[in-house]
Formats: C-alpha cells, structure tokens, sequence
C-alpha cells in the first residue's frame, strides 16, 4: 500500500483484528496475536499486534511509549488522584508532555498526543464557558486533521 502520510491501519484475519498505524515508505515486521478471553461468535475479536525491529523513530513506537508513559503516570500518582483533582494532575501532565515533546518534529505524533489529552481534558470542560475554552484551545487554532484517528475521535465527543 502506498500512503502518502501516516495512517491507522486495521487489519482483519478470521473476524479478530488489531490496529497499527502506517507511515509511509515503511515496512513492519509484525505477529498477530491470537485473541484470549473473547467469546467466538459474530463479533470481531480484539487483539494486539507484536512488533519485531520497531525502530524508536517509528510512530507505532512512539505512540507505545507516550501511552506508556502516561499509564505510569497515572499509576504512580494513582493514591493521590480522585475525581475532583484528576484535572489537576492532567494538567502537570499536559505540561511535562510538552516539555518532553518539544524537540519533536512529528506532525501526526504531536497531534495524536494533543487530542489524546485534550480528549481526557473535554471530560471536565463540556459545558458552557468551559466547552467554549476547549473550543478555542483545540480546535480554533489548528487545521482539521483528519487523517489522524485521535484528532477526529475527540472531534466527533466534542461535537456530541
């Protein structure tokens, strides 16, 4: 398949799938793993691809490490977080994100990791003058990306 810009990929063998992205002018050398703890029936089955060779450039990696990173994240910190200061801690997050990321030059990457936290972020600024804010910080000031999953996910909860 030639892509001209990274997408998310799906790929289907005998009703289970697994998603991985594509960049373009790469191969990947990958195992499918097989489906546990899910019924058979009519219903596609989830699972996870293994990557062999991934280098750390690559933005199926990057994206492993990011939500990685955030899970550890969450955990360590997973005694003082509740749901009244979970915002709290989303925002030290956002900020450590940035300043991890800000030598990244990762388009797709840096939009994925963006509406994945502002994603988190909508859950607590959906109404009034809060959603108005989450207007203008994420959608206002850039472009639509459509092409990237995690920009049209929070899309599509925003426009809800």
């Amino acid at each position: 398949m030639k892509n001209k810009s990274t997408i998310k990929g799906l790929i289907n063998i005998n009703k289970t799938e697994a998603e991985m992205y594509l960049s373009p002018n790469t191969t990947y050398d990958v195992y499918f793993l097989k489906a546990v703890g899910q019924p058979d029936g009519f219903q596609i089955k989830k699972t996870e691809l293994v990557f062999f060779g991934l280098d750390s450039l690559d933005i199926n990696y990057k994206i492993i490490q990011y939500n990685s990173w955030f899970d550890m994240y969450v955990a360590a910190n997973s005694d003082k977080i509740t749901t009244g200061n979970f915002h709290h801690y989303l925002d030290t997050f956002k900020m450590n994100a940035a300043e991890g990321y800000k030598d990244v030059q990762d388009e797709f990457f840096l939009t994925y990791v963006r509406y994945n936290i502002a994603e988190m972020d909508q859950a607590f600024n959906s109404k009034g003058e809060e959603r108005l804010n989450t207007f203008l910080q994420y959608i206002q000031p850039f472009p639509v990306y459509y092409e990237n999953d995690q920009y049209m996910r929070f899309l599509k909860r925003f426009l809800q």
